[in-house]
């Protein structure tokens, strides 16, 4: 079994407060069940916080002055700037897995309400946003943001207002400062609500549709956040279909409505051109590898199902 790589910052002077401790019990306790391998990354550079926050606030941050400024995400303290940089160093190394494994997490983020220009509660850094750019500087150009946490991703949404390549999805409780992007996004807010049970059907219902109507290659979650580009599910669960050629084809339907793998990768792996002619003329690799983890599922579910009523038509050339 491969381990899940979990990424962790350094958190300094920090680590002693409880909201940075339990990140660290978490690392403990996955590396301890045989869940997870703990890796603590080198720091970001100080120029890689400018893909989402301004100079001006970033100044702010290495100097602590003016303190307003500095101080606006939390008091500032010497040794901050290595801080934000360490968090921002563990989500670019869990970025990069991602790209390379399919899923990877981060222990210790959590800035999303950080904005461009200054800090917000308890969020210095919004290695969110700055991690959507580093997907980007990867090559990954559409990108889903899923933010679970209670609390409405102000900073996060206020960096992105009008961004066609990128997806917001947010559930909360509280929505400090709440507004409405041109981005495309869904927003709910279940404030009050008695238990869990209408959070879990709107996440499992909208989820979904935002997935299939953003098409992102990567997707970033922040409970805190994990970053995964494929989650690799063991069964396509189409039931009892008939696999037909062409347009009826059944690994299509299962594959786009039963698993998280990326469309390009399923029309990849039907040997299908991409149609954006300018996607297509980007993307010149068949991506073998990342497209065997794929077949591999798909002829898992066929011989699970092979001994059911299950009927698979040889393929045929379509009358004209």
């Amino acid at each position: 079994m491969t381990l899940l790589k979990l990424f962790i910052p350094d958190f300094g002077p920090l680590a002693a407060q409880p909201v940075y401790q339990r990140h660290l019990l978490v690392g403990e306790r996955a590396v301890a069940t045989g869940m997870a391998t703990l890796f603590h990354p080198e720091p970001a550079r100080v120029e890689d916080l400018l893909l989402f926050h301004s100079p001006e606030y970033v100044e702010a941050l290495a100097q602590g002055v003016p303190d307003p400024l500095a101080s606006s995400g939390g008091t500032w303290f010497p040794g901050l700037m290595d801080f934000a940089r360490s968090i921002v160093g563990a989500s670019f190394a869990s970025i990069e897995a991602a790209a390379r494994d399919g899923v990877a997490g981060l222990l210790g983020g959590g800035g999303h309400h950080a904005y461009p220009t200054r800090g917000g509660a308890l969020s210095w850094v919004n290695e969110i946003g700055i991690g959507v750019h580093h997907f980007r500087r990867l090559g990954f150009q559409r990108v889903l943001v899923l933010d679970l946490d209670a609390h409405f991703g102000n900073g996060t949404v206020a960096g992105f207002p009008e961004d066609p390549d990128l997806f917001l999805f947010d559930l909360h409780g509280h929505a400090s400062d709440f507004h409405r992007p041109a981005t495309p996004h869904f927003f709910r807010n279940f404030r009050g609500e008695p238990d869990a049970r209408n959070y879990l059907m709107t996440l499992a219902k909208e989820l979904p549709r935002a997935w299939t109507s953003s098409s992102p290659r990567p997707a970033s979650t922040r409970q805190g956040w994990t970053s995964f580009l494929e989650t690799r599910t063991h069964r396509c669960g189409c039931g009892n279909r008939t696999l037909r050629s062409g347009k009826q084809l059944c690994f299509r339907d299962c594959a786009g409505e039963q698993t998280t793998y990326p469309r390009e990768l399923i029309e990849h792996a039907l040997a299908h051109q991409l149609k954006d002619k300018a996607e297509a003329a980007y993307s010149r690799s068949t991506l073998p590898e990342r497209r065997r983890p794929l077949m591999e599922d798909w002829a898992t579910y066929c011989d699970k199902e092979k001994d059911k009523s299950f009927q698979v038509l040889p393929i045929q050339a379509e009358k004209s």
